[in-house]
């Protein structure tokens, strides 16, 4: 986590996070949850802003299409 604290990108600032919510996120198991959740928190006590941001309800029908 050191090397990821000290990166900025082109304008000094670091990157925001975005979480997709919804189901793309509950897809996921347990335990992918819990590990993904943790690492992002790890990212916002590094400084990070992190996001969680709605994804689109029609995930199911953009996995068919293979979009």
């Amino acid at each position: 986590m050191a090397a990821v604290r000290r990166r900025r990108g082109a304008t000094g600032r670091r990157p925001v996070l975005g979480i997709p919510l919804g189901p793309y996120l509950d897809r996921a198991d347990a335990e992918a949850r819990s590990s993904f959740e943790e690492r992002a928190g790890r990212l916002e006590a590094a400084g990070f802003t992190v996001r969680r941001v709605p994804f689109p309800d029609d995930f199911d029908r953009v996995v068919r299409n293979g979009w």
